[in-house]
Order: C-alpha cells, then structure tokens, then sequence
C-alpha cells in the first residue's frame, strides 16, 4: 500500500484533507504544488478524483488560472491577494526548489531557497544583496577578494576558491571544500585539539600563508599544542608582518604586534628592519646589529637584540640645543650580563628589563631600594615613572612598587590591560577593548586631591576625562609629564595636553590631527614621532629634529630572519600579547 504523502504548508502545517486545505490554504503554496504535479497526486490519493480530473484540465498560462484553481478546490477567491502573486515566479522558484531536493530534504534549506546559488552568477547576485547567510549548490564557487562577514554552507560539498585572508574578513565555512592550503587553514581554525591545530597551522604557515604563519607564531608564543617558544613565536610572527597581515598591526581579539618598539624619543631612535638603528643626535650605535626593539631615556638609550641581549650607548643632555657627551662605555650601564631578556624600560639612567621567564632584572636599585621588583612573575612589559615602576602581567593586570604620593599607582583594580606608560603624576593604561584609564592627579575626581598641587601643574580635569572616553586605541604614549598620544585602529592618531602650561612646545608636540597609516607612536622632549606603514617617519615641528627624521625610511620591525643561536634560550620577543 503506498504511503499517502501530506501537503506541507507555509504555517507548517502538514494537511492531509481538504477542508484541512481549505482552513490552511496558502496561494503560493498551491500554486507550487500545482506547477510540479504534486496537488494532483494528493487529490488522488485521498479519492478527491472530480477535483483532481478539473485540475488536470487547467491551462497553466491561463489569466484565469488562479480563480479556476480556488473555484475547483472550493476556496474564496480574494482577487486582491492573488493580483499580488506573478505565477513565472512560483513556477521558477518551484523548479529550483525541485532542483534541491535531489540533494537535501533538510526543511531548513529548502524553506531558504531564495537564498540558494547553484550558479556563480546567482552567488554574486546574492553578494551583491548583502545575503549574510547562503547556501551553496554547484560543483565550484569563487568568494569575490572584497567580500566580508558572510557565512557559505555546502550543500554538496562544493570545492570553494576563497581569499588567503579569510578568517581575517571573518568569512565562514560549513559543508565545503576549500582550495589548496585555505582547506588546512579552515581545518586548523575549527579543530579542538591544541596538537591538531598546531600541526595544520604549521603545515599552512610553511605553504606561505599569512593567516596561518600569524596563528602559528601565537602557538609558539602561548605554547598550545607546542613548547612555548618566543624566538620561533617572533620569527613566524615576523613573516606575517611581512605580508602586511592586519593583525600584526592593530589590536584584535588575540594579540597585537607592539611596533611600538620601534621608535622612540628623548633623545629619537629607530628600528630599521635589517636590524640596525638610526637616530637624529649622531649617538654611536653604529656598531648595533640583530637589534629588534629599541628604548630612549634622558641618559641612556638601548637596543634589545634578536639573542636576548642588550646594547646600550649613555649620553647627558648638556642644553637646551641638545648637544651630548657620551662616555662611550656600554658596560658602565650595568646590563652587559643580561640574558634572555623580551622587554625593557629606560629612564635616565636605570634600565629595568622582562626576562622570558616572566621575571624582572634591574641595572641597579631603582630609586634607592624603593622599587623592589624581585619577586614579580608573569610579566610581560615594564614602565618606570618617576619614582615607581608599573609592571604589566601576562593576564591582563599590574602590579606597582615604589612611591603613590598622586595616587598614579592606584592601579590595582585594572583589568584587561595590554599597555602600560608611566610619568611624574600619572600612569596611562591602554585596555584590551581599545580604552584608556588614567590613575594619578586628576583635577575634581577625588576630594582628596591636593589643590595647591593642582594649581602648580595645571592639571586639567576635563582633558583628562577626554582621554578615558578615547575609543579603537591600539597603542599609547605619553611624555611622562603632560602629553599623551594614542594610536588609533584606523591609523589615525588623537593626542592630549593634561596639562597645558608650557606653551607653544606642547602644541606643536599634539600636532597629529592629519597623521594617516600610523602603525607607532611616541612623544617626549617636545615632540612627538609616528611610524608609518610604509617604514618613513612623521615627526612633529621640534626645531632641527624634523630635518634629521624627514628622511629616514625602511624604518619598522625586523622581517627577515635573524640568526638564532644554539644557546639562545626563548629571547627575541617584540610582543606584546593580551591573553583571553
């Protein structure tokens, strides 16, 4: 005995009679069933064979066709709902739906039908619609290199040529091929075991794509499903970089690349990506080679090198006109022994460096034993200030030592921190969702605050909360005084005078309004320079400075492999990593 199949209508309701027809009756629907035969075979089924016999002898191209078909099923004709319904429509997208069924009987996707390509012109006819969510039918598609945010579910597992980069552009995958290594990568993004997924990235990341080289360096660098390594998580890191792969750049859910390291001021110094320096005050360094991070102070400069040593050149301002004297020693700086080091921080002369291992050195006593940073673990960056040193954990938070005379180290409440910058009065936090916190002196937020004291540096209460209502900030700096800049997700650059009483100095320094393709930033001694993507300098009005900076080029992180020795032990890093 054949099984007797129902009509299943638009509400859902599966109708087995009819009168069930008649109180569920739905034009569209009908009509559907009508163009593909299967109304007729229904009628049939269920001995309705006086209907079924006037319906076989319906003309399909009738004007009068959908009036015909209700008289004959014993419907109200609503002329007004039925003028709405172009039958070429109905027929065409019943074809398609018979189509589909030959692959799927899943509701889901037949009731998304109009959603359905199984052409790449009907692909791009649905892209050009800004269809979020499609359903693929076909041997092969090509994902357009501009698309973004869509996700393509196979419904026959069609091979899908997508763009290298699309993780990046958030494109998802369901019940497909990908082409070529974009099929490892895909497998690698979904993939639970940390040992899988460091397999697949490794196996993509040596094919060359950039995606999978950026992930791959922050296995090495989180140790997931490898040893954790910072020498290979740099190297993997830097090869992305070098395909200008966006997450390097700016901040993202992961990570960020810190650039930063690449400039600095006070005296300025930058990173040229062969892995020598460049400054603007004719300081020797040019014997520094396999540098990967440099850092400036008042009287020493430093350059991190790919081994996890540290050079180092003192200098003493001798005027205004900046003219220096350099005892020319390194060792004097106390750092000659150092190893294993990821990071530092300069200030006049005392050098506090990160080792890989989470812990703290320092060149001397910081401030005369106020700063005891010994016992510190799990840190990845360090900022000294003025009598205080911020340290910035691999989780996010901070730990202080030192003298909190303006509160500037009443930090530890912060959470979700990825940068840290210290002064006299205050300390600039970046947080991982692209704001910033300012602790220290701030006029009117504390009834506490010393009024006199507040006179004396002007201090300006409502520039300050400007600050903290920054958004898509991706890296700061600040003078350690009154200027803070922060660099923003889209290049751009904002910067804020907290305290606005040196004059035209500290304008000239907050000049970046027109700043564009900013990957760095920083600002002290009256000026303030930005790192462009394509490796050239921008530099702030500051007397002689700009004629030594205007030039400069290839300025930016170290993209080629530097050599990594057999004693070298996890050194090198650049990074700085928000861990979620």
């Amino acid at each position: 005995m054949a099984v007797k199949f129902p009509l299943k209508m638009s509400d859902g309701t599966l109708v087995k009679t009819i009168e069930e027809l008649r109180d569920h009756f739905n034009f569209i629907d009908v009509l559907g069933y009508y163009s593909n035969g299967r109304l007729i075979k229904w009628l049939e089924d269920r001995f309705y064979d006086e209907e079924a016999e006037k319906v076989k002898t319906l003309d399909s191209k009738s004007e009068s066709l959908k009036k015909d078909l209700c008289g004959i099923l014993g419907i109200e004709y609503l002329e007004a709902e039925a003028d709405k319904i172009d039958l070429n429509d109905v027929l065409k997208k019943n074809e398609r739906l018979e189509r589909l069924r030959v692959y799927t009987a899943d509701d889901k996707i037949l009731a998304a039908v109009d959603k359905v390509a199984f052409t790449q012109e009907e692909l791009d006819n649905l892209l050009d619609k800004d269809i979020k969510e499609i359903y693929l039918c076909g041997q092969r598609f090509q994902i357009p290199e501009k698309q973004e945010s869509v996700m393509f579910i196979g419904i026959n597992n069609p091979t899908i040529y997508a763009p290298e980069n699309f993780l990046e552009k958030r494109i998802v995958f369901d019940g497909v091929k990908l082409n070529g290594v974009n099929d490892i990568v895909w497998r690698a993004e979904r993939s639970t075991d940390q040992a899988e997924a460091f397999k697949l990235w490794s196996a993509a990341a040596e094919q060359g794509n950039a995606e999978a080289q950026y992930r791959l360096g922050i296995c090495y660098y989180n140790g997931k499903g490898v040893n954790q390594d910072y020498v290979e998580a740099l190297k993997w890191i830097r090869k992305a970089a070098g395909k200008n792969h966006a997450k390097v750049f700016t901040h993202n859910g992961y990570s960020y690349m810190d650039f930063q390291k690449c400039i600095a001021t006070n005296p300025i110094i930058a990173l040229k990506k062969d892995g020598t320096v460049v400054e603007n005050m004719e300081i020797p360094t040019q014997n520094w080679k396999n540098v990967i991070a440099v850092f400036s102070g008042d009287r020493v400069i430093a350059g991190l090198k790919s081994n996890g040593t540290v050079v180092t050149v003192k200098h003493t301002y001798r005027n205004i006109a900046q003219t220096l004297i350099f005892p020319g020693d390194e060792t004097q700086c106390g750092t000659q022994d150092w190893r294993d080091i990821i990071n530092l921080s300069v200030k006049d002369e005392f050098i506090v460096g990160v080792k890989s291992d989470g812990r703290v050195v320092t060149n001397k006593e910081i401030y005369n034993g106020q700063c005891d940073v010994r016992n510190w673990r799990d840190i990845v960056a360090v900022s000294i200030g003025n009598d205080y040193i911020i340290g910035l954990k691999k989780d996010g938070t901070v730990v202080v030592a030192g003298d909190n005379h303006y509160r500037q180290c009443a930090i530890q409440n912060w959470r979700d921190i990825v940068a840290v910058s210290t002064g006299r009065y205050h300390t600039i936090g970046l947080k991982k969702d692209g704001t910033v916190i300012v602790a220290g002196l701030q006029d009117g937020t504390d009834e506490n605050d010393d009024n006199d004291l507040l006179c004396s540096v002007h201090v300006n209460r409502d520039v300050v909360k400007k600050v903290q209502n920054w958004n898509d900030i991706i890296a700061i700096s600040f003078d350690g005084r009154s200027i803070i800049v922060g660099l923003k997700k889209d290049g751009t650059v904002v910067s804020a005078d907290i305290s606005p009483h040196l004059g035209t100095m500290q304008e000239d320094q907050c000049n970046v309004r027109n700043w564009r393709d900013i990957v760095a930033v920083s600002t002290g001694n009256g000026c303030t320079v930005g790192l462009k993507r394509d490796g050239t300098i921008c530099v702030t009005p500051n007397g002689n400075t700009t004629q030594y900076c205007s030039n400069w080029s290839n300025i930016g992180l170290v993209l080629n492999e530097l050599e990594v020795t057999e004693d070298t032990i996890a050194s090198g890093q650049t990074l700085s990593i928000a861990q979620t």
